[in-house]
């Protein structure tokens, strides 16, 4: 009897994550980049099973301490990706509204495609040196289309 159910809410996760990332509009690298970001960034008090999860990787709470959580959720951003060399690997960059930093910061990431599932695999570093643009503009910027993104879908982020 437990394992019916068990297996029951099982599936029923799996296609509520798959009705999800089908009506959001992101790919699941952005998904898991986009995961990243805001657990390690958003909340105080870390999900560290999660965020093993998401890196593939050991993390332990004293490796984290000195990292500040600076999102404020709920808010708006802008996220996009592109290919690099290695078909595995993607660039995400996440554009945070202002209500959500108080400041338009970008965050990029590195996903990387380790048998079935995407994983963080690093930062992106020199995104500090970008101007700062509205966030209303931002899609449409040169700076937006110098990170090589096609398509930057906007997205409500949400605790």
């Amino acid at each position: 009897m437990y394992k019916k159910i068990i297996v029951l809410f099982g599936i029923v996760s799996v296609l509520s994550l798959m009705v999800y990332l089908l009506f959001s509009g992101i790919s699941k690298e952005e998904q898991v980049a986009l995961d990243y970001v805001t657990e390690m960034y958003a909340k105080k008090d870390r999900d560290l099973t999660k965020l093993m999860q998401l890196t593939g990787k050991k993390i332990t709470k004293e490796g984290l301490k000195d990292i500040e959580a600076y999102l404020t959720i709920p808010s708006a951003a802008w996220i996009g990706s592109t290919d690099t060399n290695d078909p595995n690997r993607k660039k995400v960059y996440v554009y945070f509204s202002p209500e959500a930093t108080k400041s338009g910061i970008i965050k990029g990431v590195y996903v990387e495609k380790k048998g079935e599932r995407w994983l963080y695999s690093g930062d992106i570093g020199g995104l500090d040196k970008l101007p700062k643009i509205p966030f209303s503009h931002f899609e449409k910027s040169k700076e937006a289309k110098s990170l090589g993104v096609k398509d930057w879908t906007k997205i409500e982020l949400k605790s």
